[in-house]
């Protein structure tokens, strides 16, 4: 059985490493998808928020497989996997559309002002965070069960 140090470290790599896949490597090839991140509910926006969903699925999958041998109480892993996935969905997609509105408002390009990069950093640490809390609260419910 792993520790729960050991778990935050397998989990927050696996949601680093998926993070740059997707907001970078994929998002870059489709740029319909980071076009329209500021125009609400438009498909880009909605389709690459899509992508991080479906990857912290396939990351969080294992681990539910994992909690339930060594925690056990199957249908609360299943639950709150579905709730993470609509958690990710949502945050991922207001803190995009957010950064793309505030950067048209303000005007802010990436080669004219610094305070393009400054936003662009924000938003790269609300998504940390966000796979931060998400660690937290799934060990937090590992060690109480």
């Amino acid at each position: 059985m792993l520790q729960p140090y050991e778990l935050v470290l397998l989990m927050m790599l696996g949601f680093i490493v998926k993070h740059t896949i997707l907001d970078f490597w994929v998002q870059g090839r489709f740029p319909w998808m980071w076009m329209n991140k500021g125009k609400f509910m438009h498909p880009g926006g909605l389709a690459h928020s899509a992508t991080h969903a479906l990857g912290t699925w396939g990351l969080l999958a294992p681990f539910v497989e994992y909690f339930e041998l060594y925690h056990g109480e199957y249908f609360l892993w299943e639950r709150l996997l579905w709730v993470t996935l609509v958690f990710e969905f949502v945050v991922h997609y207001l803190t995009d559309y957010f950064k793309m509105k505030i950067n048209a408002w303000r005007g802010w390009e990436c080669n004219k002002s610094p305070y393009f990069w400054d936003l662009l950093g924000l938003d790269q640490l609300i998504h940390l965070m966000t796979y931060w809390f998400i660690i937290t609260a799934w060990i937090g419910i590992a060690v109480r069960t």
